[in-house]
């Protein structure tokens, strides 16, 4: 019971974290030196500019610097509205060219999610599929799959079922109790062969997911 309660609170400051976090943007890669720094504002419209981007003073919060002292320590920059975010992701290639790369500030639990995604990524890459993340979703055909359906595909694939057919039946609503279906199913189909690392972390939800499916069930009840 106590556990639950200690589950409960930390699904409940992770979703003020990711909304505290909603409006942020992560810039890797970008300059970090004295005079950068001294006028950290005024650098960082200038590289806005520069990559095309169309954002005023006024629509940045704050910008500072993440982690310790190092060569080219990430920039945190916090802006009045998610439409700026959107405004920066939009030019991301001219950020690329460039060497700078954006992401999304992510929570601990987030980041650990994004890990999860990657590794999906990478697998449907290695079986010859072209895939991407864009929104922390995996992109396979222009189609848009969370966490649990990009492992539902990876499983599905694995045991030999049609790519088209597959990728068309994994393109679906993924709540958490759907979450636990997808499990029920994976651990079922999947030859324990085959079944790689992130897809073995997928069917050992936390005791968090665990906390949240069980209170979203008995408020239904």
């Amino acid at each position: 019971m106590l556990q639950d309660e200690v589950d409960t609170l930390k699904n409940e400051l992770n979703n003020i974290q990711a909304k505290e976090k909603k409006n942020n943007i992560i810039v890797f890669n970008a300059e970090d030196t004295k005079q950068f720094n001294n006028q950290i504002k005024e650098k960082t419209l200038e590289l806005l500019t520069t990559c095309e981007v169309n954002i005023k003073d006024s629509d940045i919060v704050n910008i500072s610097r993440l982690g310790k002292s190092q060569n080219k320590r990430p920039l945190r920059i916090e802006l009045t509205d998610s439409k700026f975010k959107k405004e920066l992701f939009s030019k991301s290639d001219n950020f690329r060219k460039r060497g700078i790369y954006l992401s999304n500030d992510l929570t601990i639990m987030q980041q650990k999610d994004r890990k999860k995604l990657v590794e999906a990524k990478k697998e449907l890459q290695s079986l010859n599929i072209s895939a991407k993340i864009r929104n922390e979703r995996v992109i396979v055909d222009e189609k848009e799959y969370s966490l649990a359906q990009s492992l539902s595909l990876l499983a599905s694939l694995k045991n030999g079922e049609s790519t088209s057919s597959t990728i068309r039946n994994s393109h679906e609503s993924s709540s958490p109790e759907e979450n636990a279906r997808t499990r029920k199913r994976v651990r079922k189909e999947a030859n324990p062969g085959s079944v790689s690392a992130p897809i073995r972390a997928f069917l050992q939800p936390s005791k968090l997911n665990k906390s949240a499916l069980a209170q979203k069930t008995a408020k239904t009840k």
